[in-house]
């Protein structure tokens, strides 16, 4: 199955990969797709921020310093075809300003192929 990827060009020859997710009905067309990341996160709105807190994750920030961010449970996540039932990802907090991120979490079990050519 493909699964359409933006990619966005940064400085230094880099870039980041953009798919669209879907949790819970809830459409974001921009979720970094992050092979980097162990984990799943997404951004915080009001209707996201209504999800009752299901556990916490810590985390090193580039600093070094510890954080501690909430996670929470959807009953979907979906990219493409691909389904996720009773997926916990991390909210991130309103005042941190951060975009939806696809992590290997999500992939788990899964095998990627990426056709920059064709997008």
């Amino acid at each position: 199955m493909m699964i359409p990827i933006k990619i966005q060009e940064n400085q230094i020859e880099s870039g980041k990969f953009y798919v669209s997710c879907e949790f819970d009905n809830i459409v974001d067309n921009n979720c970094h797709l992050d092979t980097g990341s162990t984990y799943t996160s997404v951004i915080w709105t009001p209707e996201i921020g209504t999800y009752p807190i299901t556990g916490i994750k810590k985390r090193s920030s580039a600093s070094g310093e510890e954080v501690e961010e909430e996670k929470i449970t959807f009953d979907t996540f979906r990219i493409g075809d691909n389904i996720k039932r009773y997926f916990e990802v991390v909210r991130y907090k309103k005042e941190r300003n951060q975009e939806s991120r696809v992590g290997m979490s999500f992939f788990s079990n899964s095998i990627l192929n990426f056709n920059f050519k064709d997008g």
